[in-house]
């Protein structure tokens, strides 16, 4: 199994947010290759970088299966999609998560990735665009802070 990085803008996380029901059920995507560039049991971690440019680690997903489509994907899930813009979807395993806030920045800055493409020291969300694949010193480092700050 790998595990990755993936970025959200603000604006998603606050839909996330304001969404009634919402968890981190399932994860949507217009990519063609959604469903075949990830295999169940990957790991994906979220950020978000906010307007005044904090960085935070928002949820944690661990891949069960590929669903397809948003109406194959909303039955399953406790909350509408009808908002979400996206082709087709990941389900998470249970239990879900719930959106967490973890300052990330300073460790962001640390991590390798796969490719062993740092992040520059004035990075914004364009240099997250791409989902980043993640070393196992990257996941020991992400985890515990996520132990640290959620236990």
């Amino acid at each position: 199994m790998a595990s990755y990085h993936a970025y959200w803008t603000i604006d998603n996380v606050r839909m996330a947010e304001n969404t009634p029901n919402w968890s981190h059920a399932c994860w949507g995507s217009n990519r063609e290759n959604f469903s075949t560039m990830f295999e169940a049991g990957d790991v994906i971690y979220f950020s978000t970088i906010d307007e005044g440019g904090q960085h935070s680690l928002f949820s944690k997903l661990v891949l069960d299966r590929f669903t397809g489509t948003r109406d194959q994907t909303e039955p399953l899930i406790p909350f509408s999609l009808t908002n979400v813009p996206f082709d087709s979807y990941w389900m998470g395993k249970k239990p879900w998560s719930t959106l967490f806030d973890i300052p990330f920045k300073e460790l962001a800055l640390t991590l390798d990735f796969a490719s062993g493409n740092k992040l520059p020291p004035d990075y914004t969300g364009q240099h997250l665009q791409s989902i980043r694949e993640l070393t196992s010193d990257d996941v020991l480092a992400i985890e515990e802070l996520i132990e640290a700050y959620i236990g």
